[in-house]
C-alpha cells in the first residue's frame, strides 16, 4: 500500500513499516479464518488450500500464487452475487472456478466501443487516459507546491491486446471492462483500470486524468468518508492546490447525458482542472521535509498497485442534486471493488515468487 494517506504523507518510514506489517499479518490470518470456515466440495483437502495471493514483503504488491488454469475455489463475501470467468457465485457462498476470474479486454457481449491511440497505447474511446506529471520544486508529505505539469515520459512502451495491456519502465496499466447487470434498469457502463507504478524521481507527482465530454461546469463531487458526501466548485481565483481534494473512496463529475465516477480501492487525492475531467493521483514522491511536524520527506516509494473502477451512468440519477449521492448500483460497484472475491489455490508447492503481478 502506498505511504501516505490521501493526498498527504504523514508518517515516518518506521510507523509505515510497523503498520504494513501489521497489516499484513490480520489480512493473512482473515485468508486463514475463510480457508478454515468455508464450505467446499472436498473438505479432506482443506489442509492444501492457500490464498491466490503471494506476498514478498509487507509493501509490495501481492503476486500470483496461482496459475491460468488452475482449479481454484472462490468466496463471495458480500450479499450480492460476484462473477468468477463464466461461474457466478452466490452470496455469502463458495464455488469452484478456473484461474484466473478475470483477462484484460471488453467484457463477453459487450456494446462498448474502445479505441487506444496506436503510439500510447492510452485509451481514446470511450474517454481519454492520460499519463500525467505535476513537477514541484518544494512542498513536502503536507504541503503541494505544483510548479508545471507534464505527459509521462513513456520509455520503451509495450503494447498489448490492441491497447487493454500497456507497460512502460515504471507505468503499467491493464483494462478490463466488467459485465454488469443493473438491477433498477440503468443504462452503465463499467472499466477497471489496474495501474503499478514505481516512482523513481524525486519532486514528481503522478496522476492519471480522464476526459470526457460532460459538460459539468465546474462541479465536482467527492465522499468523505464513503458514507456522506462533497461538492466543490472550480474557482479560476484559487491556486491549483486550493482545489486537489482526498478522495477516500469516489470522484464524480456529471450533466445530463451521463455521469462519471471514479471509484477506488484506498484513500487518494483527486481534482476536476478542467472542464469534463477527473484527476485521480497515484503517487508522490518529495525529497525535503515541509516543516509541518514530520521530519522527513516523502521517500519511501515502492512499486505500488492502484485499481480505480470508471462507472459510467446514463440513466437513474438526479442532474447537480444539491444532496449528491450515488446510485444503488454505483454503491454495488464499490462494494464488489472494495470487498472482491477471496480466491484460493491448492498448494502444488510450486515457488510463485517471479510471476506476474498484474491481476
Amino acid at each position: 500500500f502506498q505511504h501516505h494517506d490521501a493526498i498527504t504523507g504523514t508518517a515516518t518510514d518506521k510507523v509505515m513499516e510497523d503498520y504494513a506489517t501489521r497489516m499484513q499479518n490480520a489480512t493473512q490470518d482473515v485468508e486463514k479464518w475463510i480457508m478454515n470456515h468455508m464450505d467446499i466440495e472436498e473438505p479432506e483437502r482443506r489442509k492444501e488450500l492457500s490464498s491466490c495471493n503471494h506476498y514478498h514483503d509487507t509493501r509490495s504488491p501481492s503476486a500470483n500464487a496461482c496459475q491460468d488454469g488452475d482449479r481454484v475455489v472462490v468466496y463471495n463475501p458480500l450479499e450480492n452475487e460476484q462473477r468468477c470467468g463464466n461461474v457466478i457465485v452466490q452470496a455469502k457462498e463458495t464455488s469452484t472456478a478456473t484461474y484466473p476470474c478475470e483477462l484484460p479486454g471488453s467484457s463477453e457481449g459487450s456494446g462498448t466501443e474502445f479505441e487506444f491511440d496506436s503510439r500510447t497505447g492510452l485509451m481514446t474511446k470511450p474517454f481519454n487516459e492520460r499519463w500525467m506529471i505535476w513537477n514541484v520544486e518544494k512542498g513536502g508529505s503536507y504541503l503541494f507546491f505544483p510548479d508545471r505539469s507534464s505527459a509521462y515520459h513513456r520509455i520503451d512502451t509495450r503494447i498489448e491486446n490492441g491497447g487493454f495491456v500497456v507497460s512502460t519502465n515504471d507505468w503499467n496499466r491493464t483494462i478490463i471492462e466488467r459485465s454488469c447487470q443493473t438491477s433498477d434498469g440503468t443504462d452503465a457502463t463499467v472499466i477497471d483500470f489496474l495501474f503499478e507504478t514505481n516512482l523513481p524521481k524525486d519532486n514528481q507527482e503522478w496522476l492519471v486524468r480522464f476526459s470526457t465530454d460532460i459538460n459539468n461546469i465546474g462541479i465536482f463531487h467527492t465522499d468523505l468518508n464513503g458514507f456522506t458526501f462533497d461538492t466543490h466548485y472550480h474557482r479560476t481565483d484559487l491556486p491549483v492546490q486550493a482545489q486537489v481534494y482526498p478522495m477516500p473512496t469516489l470522484a464524480s463529475i456529471e450533466d445530463s447525458k451521463q455521469r462519471f465516477t471514479v471509484l477506488s480501492e484506498h484513500a487518494q487525492g483527486a481534482a476536476s482542472l478542467k472542464e469534463g475531467t477527473i484527476d485521480v493521483w497515484l503517487d508522490r514522491r518529495l525529497a525535503q521535509d515541509d516543516g509541518r511536524g514530520l521530519g522527513q520527506g516523502v521517500t519511501d516509494n515502492l512499486p505500488t498497485r492502484t485499481r480505480l473502477r470508471v462507472v459510467i451512468e446514463r440513466s437513474g440519477y438526479v442532474v447537480n442534486n444539491p444532496d449528491f449521492s450515488i446510485s444503488p448500483f454505483c454503491k454495488e460497484m464499490w462494494e464488489e471493488l472494495n470487498h472482491p472475491l477471496q480466491i484460493f489455490g491448492f498448494n502444488k508447492g510450486i515457488d510463485n515468487s517471479n510471476k506476474d503481478t498484474m491481476r
